[in-house]
């Protein structure tokens, strides 16, 4: 498989698992506004995703379960 159609393989994959958990998030609080994500929203989120650590999956995992 050659590179760009792996690289068009795997942002059709990510967007689909976005649109997923958007979905299940509007599911969940019942309403969706442009306040919602604040900048604590996208410090928590920054924090969780990369705060553990990058560079090793147990560092993400620690990330991810804090």
């Amino acid at each position: 498989m050659d590179a760009q159609r792996l690289k068009l393989l795997i942002f059709v994959v990510s967007a689909l698992y976005a649109s997923l958990a958007g979905s299940l998030l509007a599911h969940t609080v019942n309403f969706i506004a442009p306040s919602s994500f604040g900048f604590m929203f996208f410090h928590q989120t920054g924090y969780h995703g990369g705060g553990g650590g990058m560079a090793s999956i147990w560092g993400s995992l620690v990330g991810a379960a804090s």
